[in-house]
Parts: C-alpha cells; structure tokens; sequence
C-alpha cells in the first residue's frame, strides 16, 4: 500500500514506501507466505500483515481450516524475532460472517450412544475452537484489528483478542450466538466486557443479537478510530503498528504480556507480575541502549529480541523470587500470593 492508501501488490518491486512488503527471510515465517485460507506479509518495518483470503465469492467465513492456520500463524508470529507488531485485516469486501455454521456442525458429528463421553469429545472440540483466538491474546506482540464493513460472530470473538481496534465508518458488530441458539463460546462473553468496561451494554449486546454501528462501537470503546474506508482503516493500522514497532521490543511485549495478566488479577498481584519481569528485563542490553539514547536525544537501535524468555527460564526466575519472598517460616513476606508462582 503506497502514501496514498492505494493497494500495492504483495509481489511487485515499486518504489519504496513504509508499508511495502520485502522478501526478506524470517526464521520461522515466509514473508509472503501463502496459505490455503491466509495471506501473511512482512514489511520492511517489522509489521506483520495478516489477510483473509478473498478467493471466494461469498462472504468470508471461519472454516476448520482457517483456525487450524490461525493457530498455526501465530505460534510462528510469537517465535519470530523479527516480528514486531501484527496487523489483521479482510481482504475481501466484508471483514468476517462469522463461523462457517455448516462447517462446525459438521466437525461436532461425534459417533457413539455414550452421552459421557460424546460431552467430553465436544468438550474438546470447543476448546480447540477457543484457541483460534486466545492464540492472539497469548502472542506477546500487540495485535491490531483493521475492521471493515460486516463483523458479525466469530468476528467479534476475534477482535477482542487483539490489542487495539479501529474500523471503517461503514462497520457494524453483531454478536449473533443468540439466534442460532447457543452462547457466544469463543470468547466474547469473557472479554467484551472487560474491553468495553460496562457490564450492562455488554450483556444487552449479547442477549438481543442487534447490530451496532461505528460510531457506537467508538463510544462504546471497542474501536479506538474511525476511518473512511477499507484502504483508510488499513494504512491507519499500519502506521499504528510501525511505530510501534520502532520501540524497545522487550519493553512493548512485556507491556502486552502484563496488561494481559492484569486484566484478570488484583493490582497487588500485577504490580508482583511486573515487578519480577523487569527484574529480568532490566539486565537487557536493550534497556541499557534505551537509557543512553534518551539522554543522547537519539534514536535506539534495538537488535532482534527473539523469544522473550522459554518457560523453564521463566519458571526458574520465579520459583527463585518466590523463595526469597517468604520467611524463615515459609510465610509470604509481600502481599503476592503464592498462586501467582504456581501459575508457571
């Protein structure tokens, strides 16, 4: 996409611009990889592009293929060290219908006369559902929803995943569970309200099924922008997502990771959270480079991040903190709770 919001073409050599995608190789992703369903591109930037494949007519849906990929995708986003920020868009003339409804009828068809354990297989089912988006929470890059025209269903479970949110000024939201005869399943119950901060609408929302429009959704705080178009929508997310990628990394994706965890904990217990992070983070060179750029009044040059910490490393640093926060008696000497380790 060029200064102008015009569609440039994920494979054309033009002239350079901010959001032109490169052929640069990644250690885990292609940087135009082509999937079945999803269309993934790295710019020159560090922002990663993900498209809905328009190649059908009719309008897009959520198909067990698609949420096998978006699994996939984002496991290999958050592995990437040269993945900073993640933008989603649709590439096609709505953003999502939703769920493929005769596609997920047909993935819950479970032989067997045992209730049990037919319960149980379903069980699994939806929890593997669940993750199609919880996979966006989890990524500790900050993921920007570019929504456009129709969100309907699983469109809405999706975007309030991501980090942040902006949309086209002929968008509208619908949480439409509620006419198929089944709860919202896959996320939005849980996070919309926390997204929005009022109970009362988001439960009026999810009750009636009506539609909402752009400007409700901003009011409302869903969306954080309104755009003209789906071209306005898309080079506002990108310009968004680049300069967020031009921060520290560590300090971005350790931001992510904590507001996520505070979203579900005591102050006490996210300030414990954060507190043990940079412990670790501030003995980065990244910090150090940071500070000294700061003082100077120049840009940072931050190098690769890579992944943050693997979770033995991290458990070791916490089960370490943790025993220096009891007594000689094994008591809590902060106002931590011992769950918080145990998490880990």
């Amino acid at each position: 996409m060029d200064s102008k919001g015009q569609r440039v073409n994920d494979r054309e050599d033009t002239a350079d611009t901010s959001h032109r995608v490169t052929t640069q190789r990644c250690e885990h992703l292609e940087p135009t990889q082509v999937r079945s369903l999803l269309r993934l591109n790295l710019n020159p930037a560090r922002v990663v592009v993900l498209l809905h494949d328009d190649s059908e007519q009719a309008p897009w849906r959520y198909k067990a293929a698609y949420r096998r990929e978006m699994v996939e995708c984002f496991q290999a986003i958050s592995a990437e060290p040269d993945v900073r920020a993640v933008v989603v868009s649709g590439a096609g003339k709505i953003f999502t219908a939703g769920m493929d409804l005769g596609d997920m009828m047909g993935s819950m068809l479970i032989d067997g006369a045992d209730t049990a354990m037919k319960a149980l297989k379903k069980t699994t089912n939806i929890r593997q559902l669940q993750e199609t988006f919880s996979v966006i929470e989890k990524c500790p890059k900050p993921v920007i929803a570019a929504v456009h025209s129709a969100c309907v269903g699983g469109g809405v479970d999706l975007i309030t995943a991501c980090d942040i949110r902006l949309c086209t000024q002929d968008a509208w939201f619908q949480i439409k569970h509620v006419d198929i005869w089944l709860p919202a399943d896959v996320g939005t119950l849980q996070r919309l309200p926390k997204v929005i901060g009022n109970d009362s609408l988001a439960r009026e929302l999810a009750f009636t099924g009506r539609r909402f429009k752009a400007e409700e959704a901003k009011q409302m705080g869903l969306v954080s922008g309104i755009y003209p178009d789906r071209e306005a929508v898309l080079e506002a997310a990108l310009d968004l997502a680049t300069a967020i990628a031009s921060k520290s990394p560590i300090a971005v994706q350790v931001t992510k990771i904590s507001m996520v965890h505070f979203r579900d904990h005591s102050v006490q217990e996210g300030l414990g959270h954060v507190a043990l992070w940079n412990s670790t983070m501030l003995q980065s060179e990244g910090v150090a480079e940071g500070m000294q750029a700061s003082m100077k009044k120049r840009k940072p040059e931050f190098s690769k991040l890579g992944e943050l910490l693997s979770q033995s490393v991290l458990r070791n640093v916490l089960s370490v903190a943790a025993s220096r926060l009891l007594d000689s008696e094994g008591r809590e000497s902060t106002g931590i709770p011992m769950s918080l380790w145990q998490r880990f």
